[in-house]
């Protein structure tokens, strides 16, 4: 999905429920945040006061998670080169269990997902529908693991976190966990390498040679 859709969605919220229009040449970045994070920021960037922003943090949360699943289809939603099978081979492997960590609500999460049938590989996760700090995400996904996988030994040390953007990285290493950065999203290598993730690679196309290196991380 293009990230103009969800600004554009965004936008059409918040003038809705606040009057408030924001132009296209905003200078306000989405990436890596959560998505009540965005919503908190652009409501203190309008003025507006906090008491207003807890008694519509939840209506914004209905739509924005009603109106962007909408969107998600195999057409609307890219699946990129190497992930599908990159996933299967973590299914497969014996003392790998894969969750999601990620700024989406949880609803447009699997929505995505669901769009090329990925969905069944994440039983569970942490989203940006339970925390506005992404860095407390990985701790809570890791309580979710031990739930989902009681007699499995899940550590942080243990743990990798897959991202895009140096907001991943930093959730990582805020939890002692492995940092993996790929630069298919909206940062270029460059930019993510000085942030120091554990791994960094230009794309996932090769996803056994790259499952290789990530399993080799895990067990480190």
């Amino acid at each position: 999905m293009q990230k103009t859709v969800a600004r554009q969605i965004v936008f059409s919220i918040f003038h809705d429920l606040f009057g408030v229009a924001f132009g296209e040449d905003l200078h306000y970045s989405f990436a890596g945040k959560t998505d009540k994070q965005i919503f908190r920021e652009l409501a203190e960037l309008s003025g507006v006061p906090e008491d207003v922003q807890r008694i519509h943090l939840r209506e914004f949360e209905e739509r924005l998670g009603r109106e962007l699943s909408q969107r998600c289809t195999e057409e609307t939603i890219r699946l990129l080169p190497g992930v599908a099978e990159l996933l299967r081979l973590a299914a497969d492997q014996a003392g790998v269990t894969l969750g999601l960590v990620t700024g989406n609500l949880q609803i447009v999460s699997y929505a995505k997902l669901r769009a090329h049938s990925q969905d069944h590989h994440f039983p569970f996760g942490a989203f940006g529908s339970d925390h506005f700090d992404r860095n407390l995400l990985p701790p809570l996904a890791l309580a979710r693991a031990r739930q989902h996988r009681p007699a499995a030994n899940f550590a942080a040390e243990h743990t990798v976190v897959i991202g895009d953007t140096p907001r991943d990285i930093e959730c990582a290493r805020a939890n002692a966990m492995k940092a993996v950065a790929v630069a298919t999203g909206p940062f270029a290598a460059a930019d993510l390498e000085q942030h120091a993730p554990d791994i960094l690679f230009e794309n996932l196309a090769d996803a056994g040679p790259s499952f290789e290196k990530l399993l080799a991380l895990v067990k480190e």
